[in-house]
């Protein structure tokens, strides 16, 4: 059976917005200077999360199914902003910010993005 060049455009059309939409950008903003950033994905797959900041930018992490995470640099150390903002590509989620969260990895509190 062949498939028209009319279904394999639309067929084309609603992979590229399927990927769009699982690697949409997602920014935190707020006067929180050195907040580093914890992903919490609760879905039961594999995510991958972009950051855009000037420090970081372009760099990815992997964060496995059901894993809650900071993210760190090569050295292990947990990654922070500078001006308070995260903005990052991932699939939709939502965020927080935790006061409390990573203070004993010289964080400002922590930035948590969720992914479910």
């Amino acid at each position: 059976m062949k498939i028209s060049f009319a279904a394999r455009a639309g067929l084309a059309s609603a992979a590229i917005a399927g990927l769009l939409l699982a690697a949409a950008p997602a920014r935190a903003a707020g006067p929180v200077q050195n907040a580093c950033l914890v992903i919490e994905n609760e879905t039961s797959d594999g995510v991958t999360v972009v950051v855009q900041n000037l420090l970081f930018q372009g760099e990815s992490w992997k964060i496995g199914p059901n894993v809650t995470t900071i993210l760190t640099n090569g050295n292990g150390n947990a990654i922070a902003t500078a001006d308070g903002d995260w903005s990052i590509q991932a699939p939709s989620g939502t965020w927080r910010y935790e006061s409390d969260w990573d203070r004993d990895r010289g964080c400002n509190g922590s930035w948590v993005y969720t992914v479910s």
